[in-house]
């Protein structure tokens, strides 16, 4: 997680995002492709790994539900937004 003010925090998948649109515009992989062969593409294990904690965390089945890059970009929106929630409570 990365500091983006003095006291506000980004949420915690803003920099996975950041890194599959960035091979996404560099032709690396695309919106189409599968989610778990881009991020082996892109992101290291420890990302991966807590990526898939946060999924599972959640509820979500994260073999089952984010098969392409666009579902897995869903998700992280998700996500993101669920923890936003949850630092306002």
């Amino acid at each position: 997680m990365k500091l983006t003010g003095l006291f506000k925090q980004e949420p915690p998948f803003t920099d996975i995002r950041r890194k599959l649109r960035s091979a996404i515009a560099t032709g690396k992989t695309s919106e189409d492709a599968d989610a778990a062969t881009a991020l082996r593409l892109i992101l290291d294990s420890l990302d991966v790994v807590e990526l898939d904690m946060a999924i599972e965390e959640r509820g979500g089945e994260s073999d089952l539900s984010v098969r392409t890059v666009r579902d897995l970009m869903w998700r992280l929106d998700r996500l993101d937004q669920e923890y936003e929630r949850e630092r306002r409570k």
